[in-house]
């Protein structure tokens, strides 16, 4: 027979801070802090409001003014009638109609007939159009 020498097989496995039962039984009165940088700390709850080191530094609570609200108050929307939509269909300026004003052209006021004088005035007028 052979001598072996005994096996020794370690592992390592990692384990919650707190199993879940025992968070599901941690008491009221206890609990866990957590820094940064540094273990958690199991320490005893301390409940500031019935502490007698902290009760000096309780102080009255602020006044509130009282709010005047009035019951089943609706307001008042400006909502035009049947009436003022009409007039405002017919007012607006993008729904104008084009025919309704006849633009005057630079041709209808160029005189028909064939004097001198009135080919200088013709020109004037182009000239003055191009401007």
């Amino acid at each position: 027979m052979r001598y072996e020498a005994p096996m020794d097989n370690v592992s390592q496995r990692g384990r919650p801070l707190i199993e879940k039962h025992e968070m599901r039984d941690f008491p009221e009165n206890k609990e866990i802090i957590l820094v940064e940088s540094s273990s958690p700390i199991k320490a005893d709850k301390l409940k500031y409001f019935s502490d007698k080191n902290f009760k000096s530094r309780e102080i009255a609570a602020p006044s509130v003014p009282k709010l005047d609200i009035m019951e089943n108050d609706i307001p008042k929307f400006d909502i035009p009638t049947e009436e003022e939509k009409k007039a405002q269909k017919a007012k607006d300026p993008n729904q104008s109609d084009m025919f309704a004003k006849k633009q005057e052209n630079v041709s209808d006021t160029i005189p028909h007939n064939e004097d001198e004088d009135s080919k200088d005035e013709i020109l004037d007028l182009l000239a003055d159009d191009l401007e």
